[in-house]
C-alpha cells in the first residue's frame, strides 16, 4: 500500500517565485524516517526562502534541484526537490541527514 504525499500552506519565495504550498513525498520514511520527520522538512524549505537555486535537471515542466550542507539546529541535511512551471509549489522529493566532516 503505497503513502500519500502531504500537502503544507507555505509563504516564501524561491528563485524569485512565489511559493505558497509545500508538498512532501514520503518516499523519505522508507530509509530516514527516524532522524526526519515533515515537520523538521518544511524547517529546511523555509531556509531556501529568498534564495537563488541552479537547477540540476528539467523533465517536461518539472525542474528539479539538490540542496546539500544545509545547516539546521547544527546538523548538515541533503534536500532533493523539484518546481513546476507555472505552479506555486515546491514538492519534496527526499530529505536526509548527512555526515559532514
Amino acid at each position: 500500500m503505497g503513502r500519500e504525499r502531504r500537502e503544507y500552506l507555505l509563504g516564501i519565495r524561491i528563485n524569485a517565485r512565489e511559493v505558497r504550498r509545500a508538498v512532501i513525498d514520503s518516499h523519505y520514511e522508507d530509509n530516514h524516517q527516524g532522524t526526519i520527520s515533515d515537520e523538521l522538512i518544511m524547517r529546511l524549505v523555509q531556509l531556501l526562502d529568498g534564495g537563488v537555486y541552479p537547477t540540476q535537471d528539467v523533465d517536461g515542466v518539472f525542474e528539479y534541484f539538490v540542496t546539500d550542507r544545509m545547516v539546521l539546529d547544527g546538523k548538515f541535511y541533503k534536500m532533493i526537490w523539484l518546481m513546476e512551471a507555472d505552479s506555486d509549489y515546491i514538492g519534496v522529493i527526499n530529505a536526509y541527514r548527512r555526515r559532514v566532516k
